[in-house]
């Protein structure tokens, strides 16, 4: 990437302009190794004792190509010492190819290729599937900042968004091996900044309303096979966060979301896969608070700590929505010790995340037509011991 950025017009217009490329070559292999449980065993909490019939291991292979190119301008303009207006653009350009090859049997494991070939690039070129995707987008961005004050800054901003689409490629049936389209996105959001308390405390608003068109939403197949579902949907929400200093030493901060959306237009079921009505990985309420507590030790020495609590309410991390798959109330405590030696050059850190060791759900994939649900935990508690130099 390359960027140009200065000013003109007594330091009245601000721009900054550029170009970005991008290139990955990928080659990757996906086994799947399914067996199906034809009877529990009379001791259920032993697998061993159950009746499984072993299916024929799926290997496939894949080898991506993509490119993509870019151009970007914005520009800042102060109409006066109060009024700024915004206008940016973006062109995008991505080309993307795919080559695979599917075999069925052989042995487990990644070396062959073995067992009998099945869908390749070609077969799924014949039934109308191209195996190259060209997409190109502009976007734009346009804003008003209006200095209220010294101490408040109002702003609204318009502004679109684009990422390229792809391959549903993760399947074992050639029927649900699809493309699916790019994702646009049309974005209002209009806040307010402030600062209070004789410049010891911010405080920041914002309201946003964000509208996707063909917005990406992963999910699994009746077969087992993961699929990409494309649906238009709305999201929106308020955002409240400040930082205050409360004494020389001790800085607080806290932020509170409120957050809803929905899909629009989307079919109850997308192959054979039940869509539920609420969007996946969507809280509604979302909170965060904290303390950071700074204390020099010695003329050239100082220790740090950082507290902070987050929380996400209970919503669903796939997406028919199933029971198993709620992510349950999500309660984390994080901490952070740091010491500083010759005035932050050296700093040994001590930190651990999720503190608590609180358990919660952060994915699932429901895989309804083999009558599994795959859930993943959320990260335990870790910890980590660090040591940065600054040059």
């Amino acid at each position: 990437e390359i960027r140009l950025s200065g000013s003109a017009l007594d330091d009245k217009l601000e721009f900054v302009v550029g170009g970005f490329y991008f290139s990955e070559n990928s080659d990757s292999f996906i086994g799947d190794e399914i067996n199906l449980l034809i009877s529990p065993g009379a001791n259920f909490t032993d697998p061993s004792d159950d009746i499984r019939v072993p299916l024929p291991f799926f290997r496939r292979y894949y080898d991506v190509e993509v490119k993509s190119y870019a151009a970007f301008a914005q520009l800042d303009y102060a109409l006066t010492d109060q009024i700024k207006l915004i206008f940016g653009g973006r062109f995008t350009k991505d080309e993307k190819s795919l080559d695979i090859e599917q075999y069925i049997g052989g042995p487990v494991g990644f070396f062959g290729p073995g067992g009998i070939p099945g869908y390749n690039s070609a077969t799924l070129e014949a039934a109308g599937v191209p195996m190259n995707i060209d997409d190109d987008d502009f976007s734009i961005k346009a804003g008003l900042e209006y200095k209220l004050s010294d101490d408040m800054l109002a702003y609204l901003s318009y502004s679109q968004g684009y990422k390229s689409g792809g391959w549903s490629a993760r399947t074992n049936n050639p029927a649900e091996f699809v493309v699916f389209d790019p994702e646009y996105l049309d974005a209002y959001e209009v806040g307010l900044k402030t600062t209070v308390l004789d410049g010891r405390a911010r405080l920041n608003y914002v309201a946003y309303y964000y509208d996707y068109t063909d917005f990406f939403a992963t999910a699994t197949g009746t077969d087992g096979n993961f699929v990409v579902v494309n649906a238009d949907a709305e999201f929106y929400g308020v955002e409240v966060e400040g930082t205050a200093r409360l004494t020389e030493h001790l800085d607080l901060f806290a932020a509170l979301g409120w957050q809803d959306g929905k899909y629009k237009g989307v079919a109850p079921t997308v192959f054979g896969t039940t869509v539920g009505k609420e969007p996946q990985r969507l809280p509604e309420i979302t909170a965060k608070i904290g303390a950071s507590y700074y204390r020099p030790v010695g003329d050239d020495r100082a220790v740090r700590l950082t507290v902070d609590f987050n929380y996400l309410e209970d919503h669903f991390t796939n997406l028919q929505n199933s029971a198993l798959g709620a992510s349950g109330d999500v309660e984390l405590w994080n901490a952070k010790l740091d010491y500083e030696l010759a005035d932050g050059k050296y700093t040994l850190s001590a930190s651990c995340r999720n503190c608590a060791n609180k358990e919660y759900v952060a994915q699932s994939f429901d895989f309804a037509g083999i009558n599994f649900v795959q859930v993943y935990p959320g990260a335990p508690r870790d910890w980590l011991l660090s040591f940065k130099v600054k040059f």
